[in-house]
């Protein structure tokens, strides 16, 4: 599924991207990508580790983990935050952070605003499971906001200032 091109998902200096995903009985050991976007982020769920690529104006860098179990056919929730206005980035799995980057004081997320974003990948590596609540927020999410079932129902950072996936 791609999405058209939006400025909303590029050049931010934080942001939250949030999905919930299920494996197919009988596929827990399969993965695939799960959102990529061209030169921003490319979110992937494996076996049973989730990594997710970060371009920012700083560096480049993945954040992962393995072992994390996912490896079974239940609903898991996958986040990605970053804050350039705190210099991190921290990647989620059921509400727990798994792995985190530093030094990223003052960067912000690039991109080109003329790439779609996928749900899935756009060369045949999708995601193979079902995907729900696709949520991209302009604002880096607190982690009890990232656990609960509506991630944004609490919250008010700076208002509602977020924008969920839809088609385009």
């Amino acid at each position: 599924v791609a999405y058209a091109s939006n400025s909303d998902f590029v050049y931010n200096d934080e942001f939250t991207i949030l999905a919930d995903f299920k494996k197919d009985v009988g596929e827990e050991l399969q993965g695939g990508r799960l959102i990529y976007k061209s030169g921003s982020y490319i979110i992937t769920i494996g076996a049973d580790g989730v990594s997710a690529t970060i371009f920012t104006s700083k560096k480049l860098f993945t954040l992962s983990a393995a072992g994390v179990g996912i490896n079974d056919s239940d609903w898991h929730r996958i986040a990605v935050t970053f804050s350039g206005e705190t210099g991190r980035a921290k990647l989620f799995v059921d509400g727990v952070v798994v792995d985190q980057e530093v030094g990223l004081l003052g960067a912000v997320q690039v991109g080109s605003v003329r790439n779609a974003l996928y749900i899935g990948g756009p060369f045949g590596d999708s995601f193979g499971g079902l995907v729900d609540n696709v949520l991209f927020a302009g604002e880096q999410l607190l982690p009890r906001n990232i656990a609960a079932a509506d991630p944004m129902a609490s919250w008010a950072k700076n208002g509602p200032l977020y924008s969920p996936v839809v088609a385009g």
